[in-house]
């Protein structure tokens, strides 16, 4: 999970740890309500940066977190 300050909200993975067939990225709201979904992930693993503003994945993809768009393709893993 990560805070991110600019709209004050947590992020977090939620993932199906039995068979580990979905993954989704979530909104949860830091006063109250319902989480909200903001993209499906096709990586096995993310680590949140930039304060939160954004996801990389294990495939390259690193994702705005507030929309769910991918703002760039990282070229890894890379092979000698």
């Amino acid at each position: 999970m990560a805070f991110r300050k600019t709209d004050g909200c947590y992020y977090g993975i939620e993932w199906e740890y039995e068979t580990g067939s979905f993954r989704v990225l979530l909104r949860f709201s830091a006063e109250s309500g319902p989480q909200q979904k903001i993209c499906n992930l096709t990586s096995c693993e993310e680590t949140f940066g930039l304060h939160g503003d954004v996801l990389v994945t294990s495939i390259g993809e690193v994702i705005d977190v507030a929309e769910g768009g991918i703002l760039n393709q990282l070229s890894f893993p890379q092979n000698d």
